[in-house]
């Protein structure tokens, strides 16, 4: 396909995996929510900002110079991510919360979402993974719980929507520039694809464990 219809195939995408995340969203943004869930819900979102930082680190090392837009993007991103971590650490902190990242057990999509990320084939097909795959949904949280009940998910969501909104359009700028074969195209459509439905069903297997419905606090 020619690249102005697969950008917004990509873009179309993105707005259905928003849309079908809000029902898992919705208990965060309605409710306040007890310690235990708020040590459980930083210790997922410290995961994932970790096992990103590292994927992005090891893409940064394994991309060629000659594509030097995406080697910076991957190690900006490999920054911001250890400084999210960071945020979700101190968090953990304030409620006195011990956590390490490397013996956490999270839902089995999480886990599956960041194997995705991390091994993927090149640095390029990361900006597809994460980027176009599961940052959107980030960004849907983090727009929702910045205006939501919950004070502590509050603090840390303005600081971070600004990283997020940059993720998203330097993963959009850079499959734009480079994915311009079509079998490439449609490979990366169905990794996108397959990481966002990831995302939702992470989120989903989160509020399970915790005992959320929609609507519901635990």
């Amino acid at each position: 396909m020619d690249q102005k219809e697969f950008m917004k195939t990509v873009r179309d995408q993105i707005a259905a995996m928003k849309e079908s995340a809000q029902p898992g969203i919705d208990p965060w943004v309605t409710q306040k929510q007890k310690r235990e869930v708020l040590a459980e819900f930083f210790k997922h979102a410290a995961y994932a900002e970790y096992r990103s930082a590292i994927s992005n680190a090891k893409h940064f090392v394994k991309t060629p110079n000659d594509r030097p837009d995406l080697k910076e993007a991957l190690a900006m991103e490999a920054y911001e991510e250890f400084q999210h971590f960071r945020v979700f650490a101190k968090q953990l902190a304030k409620l006195e919360v011990d956590y390490d990242p490397e013996t956490y057990t999270p839902v089995p999509a999480w886990k599956e979402y960041f194997d995705n990320q991390e091994f993927a084939r090149d640095g390029l097909e990361k900006m597809a993974a994460e980027n176009i795959g599961g940052e959107p949904r980030a960004v849907a949280w983090l727009e929702r719980v910045a205006e939501g009940a919950e004070e502590m998910l509050r603090e840390i969501a303005h600081p971070q929507l600004e990283d997020e909104y940059g993720h998203e359009q330097v993963g959009l700028q850079l499959i734009e520039k480079y994915a311009t074969d079509p079998e490439v195209q449609e490979r990366f459509l169905a990794i996108a694809a397959k990481q966002q439905k990831l995302a939702v069903l992470a989120q989903q297997q989160l509020n399970e464990r915790l005992g959320i419905k929609r609507g519901q606090a635990a």
